[in-house]
């Protein structure tokens, strides 16, 4: 059995928090692992009582998603959290959520660029 602060810090080293792009704008929290911890994913799945597992075998990798209608277990479940980098990612995720929340759930430009500036490819030192 998962505990908590194991999935915290696993979390805020394995995780991402992003949005899928498009033609439509969604919030999606992923844990992307190589197939042969596929457990771990089931695990945190069972912990988390949400999300869907991807099996890549081209890239011999597994993903787990979780996407908009249940980002909400999410937010809760992680909020306040993490520390350093991906604390800053955390928040300007749910930052991103609100204004997505705000456009109820519609794609535009302009919410496309105000999310896409909330959320860095790279961070710099």
């Amino acid at each position: 059995m998962i505990k908590n602060e194991w999935l915290y810090g696993f979390v805020n080293g394995e995780g991402c928090f992003t949005f899928g792009g498009g033609n439509r704008i969604s919030p999606i929290f992923t844990i992307t692992l190589r197939l042969s911890e596929l457990e771990i994913l089931k695990e945190i799945q069972k912990k988390l009582k949400t999300g869907k597992i991807t099996l890549h075998n081209k890239y011999n990798s597994c993903s787990l998603q979780v996407c908009s209608k249940n980002i909400n277990i999410i937010i809760k479940y992680f909020d306040g959290k993490f520390i350093g980098d991906k604390k800053i990612d955390f928040e300007n995720w749910k930052l991103g959520i609100k204004l997505w929340e705000s456009n109820n759930h519609k794609y535009s430009e302009e919410l496309y660029n105000k999310i896409n500036k909330l959320m860095p490819k790279y961070r710099h030192i």
